[in-house]
């Protein structure tokens, strides 16, 4: 027997300074990150404290909104929620950046699931492509695709 449960939880969280000022900047095309007051590591996304020192993070720092794929994978499995596989999701590291996020990758032209996947290469260079609407969330950034 097999039974499908859904569950939708709805609910608001407080960003606090890091945060809105970098989803703010997302709003406007724009890729900040912080850097701690003791070690000088850089955090893109932005951190309220670094995750070394316990130190809190400076203002927002302009970064070059170009990255790196540290790793991928190639999603071959419908689930909720996401696009109709195949896609492609990859953890990006910005910059010299002390972290990295992960985010879709997109604008790659492949005939199914095995061709993306050897479209797709650690270390690749990647760019933000902007979505046309933008909410101050990680999703401005429609994808990221080979620069």
């Amino acid at each position: 027997m097999r039974k499908r449960y859904s569950m939708n939880l709805d609910y608001d969280a407080p960003l606090g300074n890091a945060y809105s000022a970098f989803m703010e900047n997302l709003k406007n095309e724009k890729l900040v990150g912080n850097r701690c007051t003791k070690c000088n590591r850089l955090y893109v996304p932005v951190r309220p404290f670094c995750d070394i020192c316990a130190e809190e993070t400076t203002e927002p720092v302009p970064v070059d909104s170009g990255g790196t794929v540290v790793a991928y994978t190639v999603y071959c499995i419908e689930s909720l929620n996401l696009p109709k596989p195949p896609f492609a999701q990859a953890i990006i590291k910005i910059g010299d950046a002390a972290n990295s996020f992960m985010h879709f990758l997109g604008g790659i032209q492949y005939k199914d699931a095995e061709d993306l996947k050897n479209k797709i290469k650690i270390g690749m260079k990647v760019k933000p492509v902007w979505a046309k609407s933008k909410n101050g969330d990680i999703l401005d950034i429609q994808y990221f695709t080979p620069a």
